[in-house]
């Protein structure tokens, strides 16, 4: 949509290239600049009908030329059925960050609908690759840590519905809820997310 004197009007409409029935593209969606990224939490597939993993999730890339139009989808490195990649995303001028917030995790305990949440940077030719997986300190199954994501310069917040605990590990109330904040270095440098307050940047 595009605003002109105080009015919008819509300008165009985008679609996914790979587009399946019930991939539910546009389930998330932020800009920054000329550039926007959109979530399909419940698509299947890395590119075509290439390696089926139902629900797994991605991520649409699309910039503007003119018009939008595609330039690249992206999916996590250990995808896995149901983790629902995309349910949330947000961007800035040098991260794409998308929440996984029913990903398992498998160690150092199995932890199921524990989330995730992945950061993915740009490299030479405007490629974005995933750098990071984040996951939460005191992550616990069924916490869906991952469900909302923000970020603004070297800032990262992640939402967990479902957790229970507070600060300090207690009192225990049910799906009371938490968010998480993550720090990073300056982009290109040492460009890594922690959630560690006193980590240093060695860039």
């Amino acid at each position: 949509f595009m605003r002109v004197s105080g009015v919008w009007s819509q300008t165009q409409k985008m679609v996914a290239a790979d587009r399946k029935a019930g991939d539910k593209f546009g389930f998330s969606v932020s800009r920054f600049n000329s550039s926007v990224s959109i979530g399909a939490p419940y698509q299947d597939y890395t590119t075509g009908v290439s390696n089926l993993a139902s629900n797994a999730g991605a991520v649409y890339l699309f910039n503007k030329n003119g018009t939008w139009s595609q330039h690249q989808k992206l999916t996590t490195s250990d995808r896995q059925i149901n983790d629902n990649f995309g349910y949330s995303v947000a961007m800035s001028a040098h991260d794409i960050v998308a929440g996984a917030p029913f990903d398992d995790h498998s160690s150092p305990s199995i932890l199921l609908d524990a989330g995730s949440i992945y950061v993915f940077n740009p490299m030479p030719g405007n490629t974005w690759v995933q750098r990071q997986r984040l996951i939460a300190s005191d992550a616990a199954a069924s916490d869906n840590f991952g469900n909302a994501v923000a970020i603004q310069g070297t800032r990262i917040i992640a939402g967990a519905w479902n957790e229970d605990e507070n600060t300090s590990g207690t009192p225990t109330l049910s799906s009371a809820g938490s968010a998480y904040v993550f720090e990073g270095c300056p982009y290109p440098g040492n460009h890594s997310f922690t959630d560690d307050p006193v980590a240093v940047c060695i860039g």
